[in-house]
């Protein structure tokens, strides 16, 4: 494995009583997080807000120092202060920005540069590739404020990258993307997992960033690891179900629901009009719904695949 978590548990200092009073330990956020990420891959770590991701992942990345249990990269221990190990680490984090407001993105990269002491032939290299790979080259010559948020992710997560590390970490990065902006991001993410052999790790409360490639989904509730396996593994859990909505004619959406119903697939109207389809364990839903809508509904206007 990449990186490992071995038995991490972590809380707070301890909780004041009164104004002089006496301290009260906290409450564990994470007790006995054991896990495993390899490289090549692309991990995601899943919980709702204040779950303890932020936590794990600042663990992860040498940011702070666990109160028991022990956090290796491949054979090295990962602690505060080890600098060799911090330079296979990068960390981008969707809620700060390292991008200074008025001056273009690649000044800040070629402070890193000078952070890192990555030497000029390796840096032009590495930034060849960024630029391509994140698609940034045509503005980051810009400044920064007039950057849309879709650009500055994709520049926030490449400067994670300008140092090649053997580790990513992604916090929320994510969040506020459109559509098109999010496609993107992943088809990046997942080349450099791929192509340079980095082993990315992803925390994230948003469905949509679960997909099939992801080699590993950990999800964290009250304060503990509650699943550990694969994207397939996840979809034979209780409770875990594909979903699709068409929208379409309205005389097209009865044909529709019998012939999902003969599929076995249950389908109703919801109030906006749109017929939303339901489905637990069905692994090609996806499949299953286009064959459907491409023998009853013709004028189909628009679906959308989701889980839940």
């Amino acid at each position: 494995p990449a990186a490992t978590l071995e038995a991490i548990t972590h809380w707070y200092g301890p909780r004041r009583v009164g104004f002089l009073g006496r301290g009260v330990p906290t409450e564990p956020v994470l007790k006995d997080i054991t896990l495993s990420f390899s490289s090549h891959s692309v991990n995601a770590i899943l919980g709702l807000n204040g779950a303890g991701k932020s936590t794990l992942l600042k663990i992860l990345s040498g940011v702070m120092a666990p109160k028991a249990g022990a956090v290796m990269l491949e054979d090295r221990p990962i602690k505060p202060g080890h600098r060799s190990v911090k330079k296979a680490i990068g960390l981008a984090i969707g809620t700060r920005s390292r991008l200074i407001w008025d001056l273009p993105p690649i000044e800040t990269f070629r402070l890193h540069r000078a952070i890192y002491a990555i030497d000029a032939g390796n840096f032009g290299r590495t930034m060849a590739e960024v630029e391509e790979i994140f698609a940034i080259r045509d503005f980051i010559f810009r400044p920064t404020r007039s950057l849309s948020l879709g650009q500055r992710v994709r520049v926030e997560v490449a400067l994670a990258m300008i140092h090649r590390p053997r580790l990513l970490l992604l916090d929320e990065c994510s969040i506020g993307l459109d559509l098109m902006a999010k496609e993107a991001y992943h088809a990046a993410i997942s080349h450099i997992a791929k192509d340079w052999g980095t082993c990315v790790v992803q925390a994230t409360n948003d469905l949509a960033d679960i997909r099939a490639g992801i080699a590993k989904i950990a999800i964290l509730a009250h304060n503990r690891i509650v699943f550990d396996g694969s994207f397939r593994d996840l979809t034979t859990v209780p409770g875990f179900s594909r979903t699709a909505t068409v929208e379409c004619d309205e005389a097209e959406v009865g044909p529709l629901v019998a012939r999902l119903s003969a599929h076995g697939i249950a389908a109703e109207p919801d109030r906006n009009g749109a017929l939303r389809i339901r489905a637990d364990g069905l692994e090609d839903l996806n499949a299953c719904v286009l064959d459907c809508v491409r023998e009853s509904a013709p004028s189909v206007r628009s679906i959308r695949f989701g889980t839940e």
